[in-house]
Order: structure tokens, then C-alpha cells, then sequence
């Protein structure tokens, strides 16, 4: 059984996004031993996420924690992040915690969906669509919720729609002609859930540099995207405007991001030559500033392969910063470090 039966979401109503704050707070822990093997030992995870969930909601218990940042009659999202596979998506030890955790604050898992682009994706990194024996939902965009034709969202970048797409019609007489510059957001966000948590990993992307917290909450969540991946002169303004929908911003609650094991070039598909193992989780409420960081980090690894900093291809992260979406600057980002 999929999540049809779950109730609508009220949508939030359309504001202007709230000022960023003049700095960014981030929670970090680290783990040297939490990776081995390119596998993550699962009782470590779990103390590192629990003790950095705990100092970020400033409560020494995970329940409790959890209910300040979700309420107990919330139907939640946890958006993973699975093209590249099994060893670089979002990683099921993370997942588990939280799904844990969350039961702890007083919400079942059969208030839980576990959701991303594509079945066959989501299924090769370990997330096989469907209803799992405990009650949480496995549910990709294509093809089983599908997008919601409202809202829309227009941006001046056209794109040709292919299979999966809301607006694209196999019966068309001429299928390599369908354009369009309208996206719609998955039915998830829409009408399935009342608050998401973000868990991205740090990797690279051909187009956009890096793929990380900012873009698994806003780029993931559409039809017609891979207009926004090409380079234009307006694609840093139409992904601002993308992650500014007020949707994104009302619904999104967590950003966790998955250093457990990173990857400096290659992406965004799995290559071992270029990963290494942070061990490390970070969570914060701004996702630009844990996109800040990550592409530091994956900066300093860059010169082992004789590879130039990733700069322009990144701009978007800047772009989200001016407009008031998070900080960039890590100069502005505090780093709150906690021992498992």
C-alpha cells in the first residue's frame, strides 16, 4: 500500500521569506570510527545524530528534542537524497535514527514518508518503494505520488518535458517538441506532509558543483528541473526563487547533513577514487550555510587529484545568501562541535 490515504497538508500561505539572521548556527559531530569500509557502524551514527540533535534543540533527551522541532500530529517527510547509489545516498543510519527518534516524540511511523525523485533510484540505494512492515512509506515522485499542478512554479529557462513530467503528453503528436518553463512540485510536499527534514550528502555535481542540503530541498522537489541544471544567465536567480517558495520555507523544519562519507569530484554518481570519510554530521535549520561548508571542505580535498576549486559552478549557494535564504560567509557560521 502506498500513502494515498494519508491526509491533505495545508498548504502555508504565501509570504515573503524572513530575514537570515546574522549568523548561522550548526551542530557537528564527529566520529573518526563511524565509517569503515565505506559502511557506517549503525550504534555510532546513532550517537553521533542523537548528541548533536540534543545540543541543537538545547534538550538532554531525544524525544524531547525531537518535539521542539516537530509536533507529535505532524505528518513528516524525511526528503533522502539517492542518485548515486547505495554508498553515497542518504545513508539508512541516519534515516533510522531519525524515524527513531521521531516515534520517541509521539509520532507513529506510519506518519512517515520517506521520499525522493524515482523508483528505480530510490529502490538501488537501499529504499525499495512501498510500505515497510512497520508502517513508514516509501514513496518516490515518479511514478507513484506524482506533481501537483498548483502552485506552479514559471522561470524564464524553457526545458523539454520528458516521461514523468505533469505536463507531458505521450500521446502528443510530436513528443521531441513538448517545451515549457512551468515546474510543479511533488505531491508529497504538497499534500502529503505538514513538516520535512532534510538529510543531504555532500557530493559533486557536472553542472552545479555541488548537490547538497539546498538543492535536495528545492531542485528534487520538481518536475521539468533539468532546465535548471544548464547554465544560463538566469539560473541562480530562478534556483533562488525555486528555494525561496514559501512551501520550502514553512516546511522544511531540519537539514541534516551526511558527511559520513563525501566525494570531491566525480559526481553524481558513486566513484571511490575521489571519496573520504568525515565521519561527520552536521544539522542545522540554514541550509546555505551547511552548503558553505561542505564546499569547503570538498575544496580542501580537491588538490589529491590536481583538480581547481569548485567556484562559479556554485554560484546559486551565494545567490541564496543575498537574497536572505542563509549565510555563506563561513566567517558567520557557528560551529557548535559535540562529543558522541
Amino acid at each position: 500500500m502506498m500513502a494515498a490515504t494519508l491526509p491533505l497538508a495545508a498548504a502555508p500561505p504565501a509570504t515573503s521569506p524572513t530575514p537570515a539572521p546574522a549568523h548561522a548556527r550548526v551542530v557537528r559531530a564527529t566520529d573518526p570510527q563511524a565509517v569503515k569500509l565505506q559502511t557506517p557502524d549503525v550504534n555510532r551514527v546513532r550517537k553521533m545524530f542523537n548528541a548533536a540533535l540534543m545540543e541543537y534543540a538545547g534538550i538532554k533527551d531525544v524525544g524531547g528534542a525531537w518535539k521542539k522541532i516537530i509536533l507529535p500530529a505532524n505528518f513528516v517527510g524525511i526528503k533522502i537524497y539517492t542518485p548515486p547509489g547505495h554508498v553515497m545516498s542518504s545513508r539508512s543510519a541516519v534515516v533510522e535514527t531519525i524515524i527513531d527518534g521521531l516515534e520517541l516524540a509521539g509520532i507513529p511511523r506510519s506518519h512517515v514518508i520517506l521520499f525522493d525523485r524515482y523508483a528505480p533510484k530510490m529502490e538501488a540505494a537501499g529504499y525499495p518503494p512501498g510500505q515497510r512492515a512497520d508502517g513508514v512509506t516509501i514513496l518516490p515522485s515518479v511514478p507513484n505520488a506524482g506533481y501537483d499542478p498548483k502552485p506552479e512554479i514559471s522561470v524564464p529557462i524553457p526545458g523539454k518535458l520528458i516521461w514523468g513530467d505533469l505536463e507531458f503528453d505521450p500521446n502528443h503528436t510530436d513528443e521531441d517538441n513538448q517545451i515549457s518553463n512551468k515546474s510543479h512540485f511533488t505531491r508529497v510536499l504538497t499534500q502529503q506532509v505538514d513538516k520535512v527534514i532534510n538529510v543531504a550528502v555532500p557530493t559533486t555535481d557536472p553542472a552545479l558543483g555541488l548537490y547538497g542540503c539546498q538543492l535536495n530541498a528545492s531542485l528534487s522537489l520538481i518536475d521539468n528541473f533539468r532546465r535548471l541544471q544548464r547554465p544560463s544567465y538566469t539560473r541562480e536567480d530562478s534556483l533562488t526563487e525555486l528555494f525561496s517558495n514559501p512551501l520550502i520555507q514553512k516546511k522544511f523544519a531540519l537539514h541534516v547533513l551526511d558527511s559520513l562519507i563525501a566525494q570531491y569530484a566525480g559526481g553524481p554518481g558513486f566513484d571511490p577514487n575521489y571519496c573520504w570519510n568525515p565521519g561527520t554530521i552536521y544539522l542545522s535549520r540554514d541550509a546555505v550555510a551547511l552548503d558553505a561548508l561542505a564546499l569547503q571542505q570538498i575544496n580542501l580535498q580537491r588538490p589529491r587529484a590536481e583538480l581547481e576549486p569548485i567556484k562559479d559552478q556554485s554560484a546559486y549557494i551565494q545567490a541564496a545568501a543575498d537574497a536572505n535564504l542563509g549565510i555563506a560567509d563561513p566567517s558567520k557560521i557557528d560551529i557548535v562541535d559535540v562529543k558522541p
